[in-house]
This record gives structure tokens, sequence and C-alpha cells, in this order.
């Protein structure tokens, strides 16, 4: 529509008559990529911040709505940008991250007793691809890197049950 009032625009000014549907689906298609990037440049800001963050002082209810928010928008690029492997890496960083907020979520959880401790750290030292490193919740040395470390994304379904059965 825009492009027909631009074109009777140049034809009444008697001007060359420029193809506007090129440049609007230029236009579309550069969105697409700055909303890609624009989103992933801030994402991965928050993220590296958040790496040294004590896991227990983490807002994952914050954390978790820009996850999804930009989850959104990512699937909402995915068409125009399916074959861009950088595009591939970042949806499936996202997904991983997904997987984070499930285990902080579970470690928020306040009926988590020594025994339930003992029962996730257990499933971690018993998983031999696994630098199992010891830590405590409630210590501000146990920080989000050591998440990934461990890489307790494995085990976020068998964390948020104990979780659950804890409560």
């Amino acid at each position: 529509e825009t492009a027909i009032k631009y074109t009777r625009f140049q034809e009444i000014l008697e001007m060359d008559v420029s193809n506007i549907e090129k440049i609007e689906e230029f236009a579309k298609e550069f969105k697409v990529y700055f909303d890609f990037w624009s989103i992933k440049a801030s994402w991965e800001k928050l993220v590296a911040d958040l790496m040294g963050s004590c896991v227990k002082s983490i807002d994952v209810d914050t954390i978790q709505n820009t996850l999804e928010k930009n989850i959104k928008t990512v699937n909402i690029c995915q068409k125009e940008l399916e074959g861009n492997e950088m595009f591939k890496g970042f949806k499936e960083e996202m997904e991983k991250f997904r997987a984070v907020t499930t285990i902080l979520t579970a470690f928020r959880e306040e009926a988590l007793d020594e025994n339930s401790w003992n029962e996730i750290k257990a499933l971690l030292k018993d998983d031999p691809n696994i630098e199992f490193v010891d830590f405590d919740y409630k210590s501000k040395e146990f920080i989000l890197s050591d998440i990934y470390k461990m890489n307790m994304m494995l085990y976020k379904d068998q964390i948020s049950n104990i979780s659950v059965r804890a409560n």
C-alpha cells in the first residue's frame, strides 16, 4: 500500500518511478537481521554479566521474562534466518539457558534440605563426563558459571523433580 502511494506521488510529480516494492522488501529483510543481531548482542552481554553472579541472588523471574521475549522474537526471525549458522547457534544457546532457568528455579525451593542437596550432588558426581566440584548453594562462591562448568543443564528434569519432591 505504501509502495502504491509513493508510485502515484512520483507519477504526479513526473519523476522516475522507483521500485518501492524492492525497497520495502529490503527494509523488511534488514529489520529481521537488525532484530536478531540486537537481541544477540544484548543477550550475550546479559549472560556475560550474570556468569560471575551468585546463583542465589539471580533474579530468575526477570531473566526468564527476558529469555521468553527473546525466544519469541527469534522464532519470528526463524523463517528468514533458518539457514544462518549464527542464528542456529544462538537459538540453541537460548534453549540451553532455558534449562538453566529451570535449575535456578529449582534451587530457589526453600524446602530443599541437606538430603535433597546430597541427591542433586550425587546425580552430578555419578556422571563421569562431568567435572564435579562440591558446592554450597547458599554460598556467595557458587556462581552461575559453576552450573555451566558442571553441565547441570543435562539434569534439569531430575533436579526439578528433586525440588518438587522436597516441597
